[in-house]
């Protein structure tokens, strides 16, 4: 499959993963603290795909996530387009396919987009950095246990296969 047909299926899901944020995420919430299913779709992808097409859908995701929040639209944008394009810059460091990598990989970009978020809109926390810190943590095993399904899912669809050679398949 071509980065481009890939990067088109990742923009997919990420529209169904924002789609189940605003329907699934609040009610499967515990003690404030929830899962942001297009972040894990987000550093799932970028890995897989990485380079220019990884901060493609990371500004895709940012958009579709701040048009859900309606506050902080441009703190939303910028937290998750630095997050995924950190995702997108991991894909040539790790080993894609080891079994430790989704989970490090989704907690890691998680903490990026949390507090690159924190760090511009510092009243989302300072009153209450406790209850902040624990719907952080909260979503941080959320999303990390949501990390194996996700990644799975997308290479099930493709997802980080490398492009096919024109002319081995005309050989066979």
């Amino acid at each position: 499959m071509t980065p481009g047909r890939q990067t088109f299926v990742v923009a997919l899901v990420l529209i169904a993963a924002t789609v189940l944020q605003g329907r699934l995420a609040h009610i499967i919430s515990i003690k404030g603290a929830q899962p942001d299913f297009p972040l894990v779709v987000l550093a799932c992808g970028a890995t897989l795909i990485g380079g220019s097409n990884a901060i493609g859908l990371a500004v895709w995701a940012g958009l579709l996530e701040a048009a859900t929040f309606g506050m902080w639209f441009g703190s939303v944008l910028t937290s998750r387009t630095l997050a995924g394009a950190f995702a997108g810059s991991l894909q040539r460091s790790v080993i894609r396919d080891s079994v430790v990598v989704p989970p490090l990989v989704v907690l890691a970009t998680t903490v990026v987009a949390e507090f690159v978020f924190a760090a511009m809109v510092p009243s989302s926390w300072l009153h209450h950095a406790h209850r902040w810190l624990r719907t952080v943590v909260g979503e941080l095993v959320y999303n990390t246990i949501l990390s194996h399904p996700v990644y799975a899912l997308l290479r099930r669809f493709g997802v980080g296969q490398p492009r096919e050679n024109s002319f081995a398949r005309a050989q066979k």
